[in-house]
């Protein structure tokens, strides 16, 4: 890895963007199945009434021959605009004082400088979130993806950023020895990223680790994360995580 890490390691899913507005699997799913376009294929809008998962769904029609180009490219602009949705609420999330169980961005910044690292050690935030929650919030940047233009109040496709290619991700790795704060990696991607090929870069469905493989960031990222945990003696803080992952 070319540097120590910190003890005490973050690493949270979907349910810790929930305190912000964002979306659980379920929810997901409800913005993919009343997306009109879904409504018209009635193929897949079958395999998703009797599938709640739609990472499930999404694997089966990207998978089986039943599915053909035209549905699959119809999911694919359906779950797109779910996350756009899912952007815009965080996007225009505030924190109102009088709920007395909305969580504050103040707490969130004294949890985060608990990870807090000194000296050679590197402190890591590991995420599956594919949401801008810490890009707007904190001014987070993963490392090796250009920043994204800010305002992010005003974020669209235009500002969608491209991931690096394999020549890029390894003087990212000499120069991660230079990010400060806690280094904010993103396992599954991103919205707002784009391959080289200016395909969305989200790892969704049920061949995840195929998929990261396939990308030089994400395979970089998941070799930071296994040889953090495989230093020894690590505490990691799990948050809004569910563990169906295989890998």
């Amino acid at each position: 890895m070319g540097f120590k890490s910190k003890k005490l390691i973050l690493f949270t899913g979907a349910g810790f963007t929930y305190n912000f507005g964002g979306y659980l699997g379920s929810e997901m799913w409800s913005k993919i199945f009343n997306n009109p376009a879904i409504q018209s294929k009635e193929k897949i809008r079958e395999l998703l009434l009797d599938n709640f998962d739609f990472e499930s769904a999404y694997y089966a029609v990207f998978n089986e021959s039943r599915y053909d180009q035209s549905e699959r490219m119809t999911l694919r602009q359906a779950i797109e605009e779910a996350y756009k949705y899912l952007d815009d609420n965080i996007k225009n999330w505030t924190f109102n004082t009088e709920n007395p169980t909305a969580l504050n961005t103040y707490g969130l910044e004294d949890l985060l400088n608990i990870f807090s690292a000194s000296g050679l050690e590197k402190n890591l935030f590991f995420t599956l979130n594919q949401d801008l929650l810490m890009e707007r919030m904190f001014q987070y940047r993963s490392p090796g993806v250009s920043p994204f233009n800010y305002p992010l109040n005003k974020f669209d496709n235009i500002k969608f950023v491209t991931l690096p290619d394999e020549k890029s991700v390894e003087k990212a790795k000499c120069e991660i020895n230079n990010f400060g704060g806690l280094i904010y990696i993103k396992l599954h991607g991103s919205y707002g990223w784009l391959t080289t090929d200016q395909n969305s870069r989200m790892v969704i469905g049920k061949n995840k680790i195929e998929d990261i493989n396939q990308e030089p960031l994400l395979r970089w990222y998941f070799e930071l994360f296994q040889n953090a945990i495989r230093e020894g003696d690590k505490r990691m803080l799990i948050v809004g995580y569910g563990f169906h992952d295989e890998h």
